[in-house]
């Protein structure tokens, strides 16, 4: 199921907080008025915490936090607990920290062709060097 304009972001876990919202910005930001991501709920698994704690500090949109849920995929294992979040981006706020993080270097163009709106991580591409620039390791299935 999609909607238009409510885009999820996956791969958190494989960045800090500002560079996701870069990769954000110049692939999926300019057609959404919401933002999903997920989290693990463990204390090791602090990545969707950092990402909320970093929007909101940037004064990029509020974040609305679920509470704790079992992943159903994983029935038996407690250290697959979730939490979900919303996103709603101040769009003028974002794209202002976007070009001072950026040094006012215009955010890429980018054709609604080469990257469909299919949910998949960022750009929908693993092999995309902008969303993946650090190696997956064995904890990378996390969100």
């Amino acid at each position: 199921m999609q909607c238009c304009g409510v885009k999820e972001i996956s791969g958190i876990s494989f960045d800090i907080p500002q560079n996701n919202l870069k990769k954000i910005y110049n692939h999926k930001f300019k057609t959404s008025s919401f933002f999903i991501f997920t989290s693990r709920d463990e204390k090791e698994f602090e990545y969707g915490r950092n990402f909320k704690k970093y929007i909101l500090e940037h004064g990029l949109g509020d974040v609305i936090e679920s509470n704790a849920k079992r992943n159903l995929n994983y029935p038996n294992d407690p250290s697959h607990d979730l939490r979900v979040y919303i996103w709603e981006p101040n769009h003028v706020a974002f794209t202002q920290w976007y070009l001072m993080t950026t040094k006012n270097e215009p955010a890429k163009p980018v054709e609604d062709e080469e990257y469909p709106d299919d949910n998949d991580d960022l750009c929908g591409d693993p092999e995309c060097d902008e969303c993946y620039s650090q190696p997956q390791t064995p904890d990378s299935d996390a969100d």
